[in-house]
C-alpha cells in the first residue's frame, strides 16, 4: 500500500512537472515580435499626439499598416 501510494505520487509530480516544463515559454522573441509588439502598445499613443498636434484638424482617421 505504502508503495503504491509513492508511486503514484511519483508519476503525479513527473507528469505535472513535465507539463510545466512543455508549457513553458523561455520568453525569447524575435526582434520582428518585439517591434510588432512595441508598436501595437504605442499606436495609441501616437494617434493621440498626432491629434494634439493638428490644429487645423486635417486628419479625419489613422490607420496604420504592417511594415517589413
Amino acid at each position: 500500500m505504502k508503495t503504491r501510494t509513492l508511486t503514484v505520487l511519483f508519476l503525479l509530480l513527473s507528469l505535472s512537472i513535465f507539463l510545466v516544463a512543455c508549457g513553458k515559454d523561455d520568453g525569447k522573441m524575435s526582434n520582428q515580435e518585439k517591434a510588432e509588439k512595441f508598436a501595437k502598445e504605442l499606436q495609441p499613443k501616437m494617434e493621440e499626439r498626432i491629434r494634439a498636434e493638428d490644429y487645423n484638424k486635417f486628419v479625419d482617421s489613422i490607420i496604420s499598416t504592417k511594415q517589413k
